[in-house]
């Protein structure tokens, strides 16, 4: 059970949430989101709002931050030019009060509410996890098959496939041989998608990233250093 409440600082708007899962209260400064703030049933809110008052200082300094990670974002509107691996993103207005998608035929359909703004965070929200649930759409059929070539290639072998919305790194393989992937990695060029199938088949073998496993995936990719330096250049959810 949650209770929502929006307040305001002098840097921005603070969301306010209580939920009886938590303990502590947390502050997070999330990117497009803003500054969220959930506290437990325990706390009031004029405490936990005086709370982050007190916060003000360490707020402003992460602020800067995520203002300045906001600013590499596409702010997308009728006129973006935006394709997924098989799909073209297509923005226009509509009659009705709420957005809506449709992923169909080669197209990202996004209809949003002509008395709004399409700059507005919650549209450009909107956007975003259509484009997200594409990726995710095109990458369990896309890298499920890819995979598959590779280790069929290689002679490696593998549990399964997950494709996640993941924004810590591109991929994982679990003990168990599960390969994990982030649903943006179809936003990379096809040389570094190719690079994270690989290194994550080469965890098959190898856990660690001991001398032998950058043998083995050299074996594999042969330049794996130097694709894991130019995957360096890209961060997760930037687009």
């Amino acid at each position: 059970m949650e209770e929502r409440i929006e307040s305001y600082l002098s840097l921005a708007t603070v969301f306010y949430r209580r939920d009886v899962k938590y303990r502590t209260i947390t502050i997070k400064l999330e990117e497009l989101k803003g500054i969220i703030v959930t506290f437990p049933k325990r706390m009031s809110f004029k405490e936990a709002e005086a709370f982050v008052f007190a916060k003000e200082q360490w707020i402003q300094k992460h602020l800067t931050k995520v203002r300045a990670i906001e600013k590499q974002y596409t702010i997308f509107d009728e006129n973006t030019k935006f394709r997924t691996r098989d799909h073209n993103l297509r923005i226009k207005t509509h009659d009705k009060a709420e957005c809506k998608a449709r992923i169909k035929n080669g197209e990202i359909l996004i209809l949003y509410p002509a008395t709004m703004n399409v700059k507005n965070k919650q549209i450009q929200l909107f956007i975003r996890r259509a484009i997200e649930e594409t990726w995710r759409l095109e990458g369990r059929r896309y890298l499920t098959e890819r995979t598959q070539q590779f280790a069929n290639r290689f002679q490696l072998s593998y549990a399964g496939i997950i494709v996640r919305n993941t924004k810590q790194q591109w991929g994982s393989c679990s003990s168990d041989n599960k390969i994990c992937y982030s649903l943006h990695l179809m936003n990379l060029p096809q040389n570094l998608i190719d690079y994270v199938i690989l290194h994550e088949l080469a965890h098959t073998r190898h856990k660690n990233h001991s001398h032998n496993f950058w043998a083995f995936l050299n074996q594999l990719t042969s330049n794996a250093k130097k694709l894991a330096a130019e995957l360096e250049n890209y961060r997760i959810g930037i687009y």
